[in-house]
């Protein structure tokens, strides 16, 4: 059997090329099955559906057969009939990872409208570049451009579970604007806000009461069936014996046609699964020619057929011909587009066959998966193949295949589908695969799930001590050590394991690029705590050309975010944002994927001090479940406080102080003390500002007591840039009026960060320090640092460095509004970024949620459908 050559994949679908990166776009999930002949319209739904003009998702719920796909196929008919433009999705397992979730996503709005979604204005008001890094509303700004409605139709959603998708969901269907309205059927009611859609009139959900047929819709269904006459009394007893569910309902139908002779009322008794299948074996399998009988259950192992992959199975040459015909006798087979190039059977009737086929062919099924394994691997859909060797229990193939795949998948950040897979596969054939092995452990250690990495690591390890495996010369055990120490908050430790290793070396192909361009990053960040920033920057742009060379979206979204902050350090903000802009342009062509995560916090946080807040809060709202679930630990803490920072300027304390409770766990769970630390400080200066002081003193002590953090001079890690110990600390003593001892701390801090080039955390220092030498009566001193921040600041910007010290802002306010002091003859831009700062002391951006939406917010969909 050929094996996956995934680095050079040619899909057997249509592709979307951006940036030289390729992507698996599966055409027949774009397909909307046809309408079936004779199926019952559903007009009292269809009135319900369309009742109101407000109405921007409708959610179908219900299980297996009681027909949500058709009647999502009969409101886009609908919705066709009134000119709206038209998108259809089909989900299936692998759209759990996130990036393959979002490609498809953008994939059927693009062929909604038969241009690219990427497509943004050239300029936004005022002439400046316009942005739409945020997934959400990257999308949103799109879909407020339409000059047309559209109707987007997503089937299946119940394979989707992922915490990313659902939190991007929930945010996409709150906003969804006027014009659009997504359609979705699933067989669970998941968690995405929509009770509280409801409670604002913008979402309708049909549940299983909805969809059951009436008595008029009975009796039409059965009179859409010419050759099925029967009496009123006959429907009667089906309708109350089905309740209306309209799978059984059509094997009554199926039954009758095929003139089974046993009194169909009688054996229309569903009340345990057993009596179900035997009804199925009786008047629907065995009413088949024996060579359809053998046809259905061979292909039943299958997710999705196709004819040529039929015939593989079945060692036959007219699936093409059986399938058209299962299809005209209403066997519960629809295709997937209008091509019929792949169909699927209902889950009901496909479950049932395999359940036959167990019985009737033991052995056999093994037998089916491997064929249907060779057969997907052979046609380049490594998800697929991989499920089929999983089923055959052929776990060294599934091995293999995810081997040659997960080079792919790491260099792209679609980190949960290696993960995915792995949770499968016996531990055993993971280690009989060296390269495998490595490859997982990248997945797991940027995931943070140390509890399975460490076995795997410390296996690998011994395996290299004893000799029983030699990687000589290999990156990958210093990298992926390097990895570990990086993932666990151990940077120092993660710089020494890598910074001997030689960067001009030729890789051997795409994925050593990728690992080069991962070493160079490490070395960046370590030569970047050091305060060694043009080394350190030398390094990161090593890093991006070799993640060009190896086509990884991965580690150069990290290069471009370790630049920026090495620029941010040094106040250099114009460079910092465009390094973090292109780092997100970069990871934009994987949306979804884990690669843009640690660029977004840092992104934002740059934002954040530059005032763009809604910019920086839309980006983190959307990303937040992406950065909890796989980012360094310092992108991680300034995640959540910055986004916590915006929320209590929002006046929403509520939510604020839940964001930092959230990164306190993960900080916990993980056992990553700095970041507890840093989230602990960040509570304490709200206490401050809140003028809570002794409350901010009793947790700075307990802060003490737990979270004794060893310094690591000369290194100042990203978290601790502004804030951290010392600098919370020299705060605390600030407003308690302890001036002397903050003065202490603050001069010697000072003079490190002006010896080391950290420009940015030197002016937070002087903040501080003007504000304590204002305070103990030396006026000149504190005018002269209040004059030199606001000089260096005024060309750069970053008001919210001053904003967040509130002190500072009513010093600054003091000192310019003296008639007679220097500061009536600054330079004209400093006077107006004074102005500006000033200004902007009491302004609060405004919140979204209306005031429904902040009622509701604290409830759950369950709780609100009670209400």
């Amino acid at each position: 059997m050929p094996l996956l050559c995934i680095s050079a994949l040619v899909y057997s679908d249509p592709v979307v090329r951006r940036s030289d990166i390729v992507y698996p776009i599966l055409s027949y999930k774009f397909a909307a099955p046809p309408e079936i002949d004779g199926a019952v319209m559903r007009s009292r739904l269809l009135e319900t559906v369309f009742a109101s003009p407000l109405v921007r998702t409708v959610f179908v719920q219900a299980p297996a057969g009681y027909g949500k796909t058709t009647l999502l196929q009969q409101i886009m008919s609908h919705q066709q009939r009134l000119g709206a433009a038209l998108g259809w999705l089909t989900l299936d397992a692998g759209d759990n990872d996130p990036a393959r979730f979002l490609a498809h996503i953008h994939a059927v709005i693009d062929r909604a409208f038969d241009k690219p979604l990427m497509a943004k204005d050239e300029t936004a008001v005022g002439g400046a570049p316009a942005e739409t890094f945020s997934t959400v509303e990257e999308i949103l700004v799109r879909l407020g451009e339409l000059e047309r409605p559209l109707a987007l139709f997503i089937d299946e959603f119940q394979v989707v579970s992922n915490d990313v998708i659902m939190a991007l969901m929930s945010r996409l269907l709150e906003r969804l604007p006027a014009a659009a309205t997504f359609y979705i059927g699933s067989r669970n009611l998941p968690e995405l806000g929509l009770g509280r859609l409801q409670l604002r009139n913008s979402a309708l959900v049909l549940k299983v009461d909805d969809l059951r047929f009436n008595r008029d819709e009975t009796v039409s269904f059965f009179a859409g069936a010419s050759d099925v006459p029967l009496r009123e009394e006959l429907i009667d007893d089906l309708f109350k014996r089905t309740e209306g569910w309209p799978a059984a309902l059509q094997l009554a139908r199926l039954a009758i046609r095929g003139g089974a002779d046993k009194p169909i009322v009688d054996m229309l008794d569903f009340s345990s699964e057993p009596q179900f299948e035997e009804y199925l074996a009786n008047n629907v399998l065995a009413l088949q020619a024996p060579e359809i009988q053998d046809f259905l259950l061979k292909t039943s192992v299958l997710e999705r057929v196709a004819p040529d992959l039929c015939d593989h199975l079945t060692g036959g040459k007219n699936a093409e011909h059986v399938l058209h015909q299962l299809e005209i006798n209403g066997l519960f087979i629809r295709p997937l587009g209008p091509d019929r190039t792949w169909f699927r059977f209902h889950s009901l009737f496909s479950s049932y066959l395999r359940n036959q086929l167990r019985r009737r062919q033991p052995g056999a099924t093994r037998k089916l998966h491997e064929l249907a394994m060779a057969w997907f691997a052979a046609h380049d859909y490594p998800d697929d193949a991989i499920h089929h060797a999983v089923e055959a229990e052929n776990y060294a193939v599934a091995a293999d295949i995810l081997e040659s795949w997960s080079a792919q998948l790491i260099r792209e950040g679609r980190l949960t589908t290696i993960e995915r897979w792995l949770d499968v596969l016996p531990v055993e054939f993971v280690r009989n695969q060296p390269l495998l092995q490595m490859k997982v452990l990248w997945a797991l250690l940027f995931l943070r799930r140390f509890h399975k990495a460490r076995p795997l690591l410390d296996a690998l390890l011994q395996d290299i001590e004893s000799g029983v495996a030699d990687y000589a010369g290999s990156l990958t055990i210093p990298l992926l050590c390097s990895v570990r120490y990086l993932m666990e908050d151990d940077i120092v430790a993660a710089g020494n394991a890598v910074i001997d290793i030689d960067l001009n070396r030729e890789p051997r192909d795409g994925f050593e690029a990728f690992e080069f361009g991962a070493v160079a990053n490490i070395q960046s960040l370590y030569e970047r705590t050091k305060g060694n920033f043009e080394i350190a920057q030398n390094k990161a742009r090593i890093g991006m050309l070799y993640s060009e060379r190896g086509e990884a979206a991965f580690s150069a979204a990290y290069a471009m975010a370790f630049s920026g902050l090495g620029y941010f350090a040094q106040a250099d903000l114009a460079s910092a944002l465009t390094q973090y802009r292109n780092g997100l342009e970069a990871a934009s062509h994987r949306r979804g994927s884990h690669a843009s995560a640690v660029v977004t916090a840092c992104f934002a946080e740059a934002l954040y001090y530059d005032d763009e807040l809604q910019q920086a809060k839309s980006l983190l709202v959307d990303a937040l479940p992406l950065i909890s679930q796989a980012c360094m630990p310092d992108a991680l803490a300034v995640a959540h406080i910055t986004l916590a920072k915006i929320r209590s300027l929002e006046g929403d304390e509520v939510d604020a102080d839940y964001v930092l409770g959230e990164a306190e766990k993960i900080g916990l769970e993980s056992a990553l003390p700095r970041v507890v630390n840093a989230v602990m400080w960040e509570r304490v200066r709200q206490l401050l500002q809140r003028d809570e002081i002794e409350e901010a003193r009793q947790l700075a002590e307990r802060i003490a007591e737990a979270h004794a953090i060893a310094p690591h001079a000369p290194h100042i890690f990203h978290a601790e840039e502004l804030a951290g110990d010392d600098i919370g600390l020299a705060r605390l003593l600030i407003y308690e009026a302890n001036y002397e001892p903050a003065l202490e701390i603050l001069g010697t801090l000072m003079t490190d960060a002006q010896q080391s080039g950290r420009t940015l955390r030197a002016l937070k220092l002087k903040t501080l320090a003007a504000v304590a030498l204002a305070n103990s009566g030396d006026m000149a001193a504190a005018e002269q640092n209040v004059e030199e921040v606001i000089r260096c600041l005024a060309p750069i910007g970053l008001t919210r460095l001053l904003l967040e010290e509130p002190p500072f802002v009513r010093l600054l306010e003091q000192l310019h509004g003296t008639k007679d002091g220097a500061f009536n003859s600054l330079p004209l831009e400093v006077s107006n970024y004074v102005e500006k700062v000033a200004t902007s002391t009491n302004q609060y951006i405004s919140n979204e949620a209306d005031e429904i939406q902040a009622i509701c917010d604290s409830l759950t969909d369950r709780e609100i459908e009670i209400l």
